[in-house]
């Protein structure tokens, strides 16, 4: 599946929220997040011959502002990450992600719960204590450290991850995640 994924950052903290039970993926629910994104609809007009580039600015902006609360504008695809979910056990299905990570400007809006759960502003070593405590989705926070820093490259990184349920939670852990 092809999801545009939005990590939003903006003086200096990180928006974060917990994946509610509104959450399209029942696998992620209870889990905290950073990505912002979902699946590309048809409502945002993809054409078999058309501009690619502008359906997936119009789904990422869409997914921003269903989930948010908050208007924005494109700046710069930073990367692309492919990721395999490899299931440990019955409980925990498996799935093959290709996410589109890019960086956005806020323009407008308060961010606000919307679809998912409750959303607030982190600074980075708070969400380093959550994905160290494991309340965050560990592929997420890998994302944040990769791309903390502004670079003028795209960067491509291969995932995979074991996840299981433990006492009704998932719980991932990350086996590979490469930049290539």
């Amino acid at each position: 599946q092809l999801i545009p994924y939005v990590i939003l950052c903006c003086h200096g903290k990180t928006l974060s929220y917990v994946r509610g039970k509104r959450a399209g993926e029942t696998r992620l629910v209870g889990n905290r997040s950073i990505g912002i994104g979902g699946h590309i609809n048809p409502v945002d007009e993809l054409a078999l011959f058309g501009d690619f580039r502008e359906t997936y600015l119009n789904a990422v902006q869409r997914e921003v502002e269903e989930e948010t609360g908050l208007q924005s504008s494109f700046l710069s695809l930073r990367g692309i990450m492919n990721e395999r979910i490899l299931p440990l056990d019955n409980s925990t299905p498996g799935g093959h992600y290709i996410l589109f990570v890019c960086e956005l400007q806020v323009t407008g809006g308060k961010a606000s719960e919307k679809y998912e759960g409750p959303v607030n502003w982190f600074t980075f070593e708070q969400l380093k204590l959550k994905a160290d405590g494991g309340e965050m989705i560990a592929t997420d926070f890998a994302l944040l450290q990769a791309f903390r820093e502004p670079s003028p490259d795209l960067v491509y990184i291969e995932a995979e991850v074991h996840s299981s349920q433990k006492q009704g939670r998932r719980v991932d852990k990350i086996i590979r995640f490469d930049f290539i």
